[in-house]
C-alpha cells in the first residue's frame, strides 16, 4: 500500500541519518546540503549519476568530513591510505606511460 511504502522510505531515511550521525557526525540534512552544494557530483572527478550515491569522504585520524566522492575516487584515496607522497609518486608513474 501507499502508506506502507511511505513508511518504509521514512524508516530507511531514519536509519541512514543515524548511520551518518554515528559514523561521521553529520545528519542526512547535512549530507543533502553537501550534495546540493556539489551539484550531485563527485568532488574529485565530477562524475554525476542520479542512480549512484556519493560517499562521505572523511579523515580517519582527525575524524573530520571532507567532501562527497564517487565510489571510485573514495576507494582510490582509501587504497592509497591518504598518503600524499605515494599518490604524487603514482601520478608521476602514470605520466611516464602517457
Amino acid at each position: 500500500s501507499r502508506s506502507s511504502a511511505a513508511s518504509d522510505v521514512y524508516k530507511r531515511q531514519k536509519i541512514r541519518s543515524k548511520n551518518y550521525k554515528d559514523r561521521y557526525g553529520i545528519t542526512l540534512d547535512d549530507y543533502n546540503a553537501m550534495l546540493k552544494k556539489q551539484k550531485n557530483r563527485c568532488y574529485l572527478c565530477g562524475s554525476h549519476n542520479d542512480d549512484t550515491k556519493l560517499y562521505v569522504d572523511h579523515c580517519h585520524t582527525k575524524k573530520t568530513v571532507r567532501k562527497l566522492l564517487c565510489q571510485y575516487c573514495n576507494t582510490g584515496l582509501g587504497q592509497f591510505r591518504d598518503n600524499i607522497k605515494v599518490m604524487k609518486k603514482a601520478v608521476e608513474y602514470l605520466k611516464q606511460f602517457k
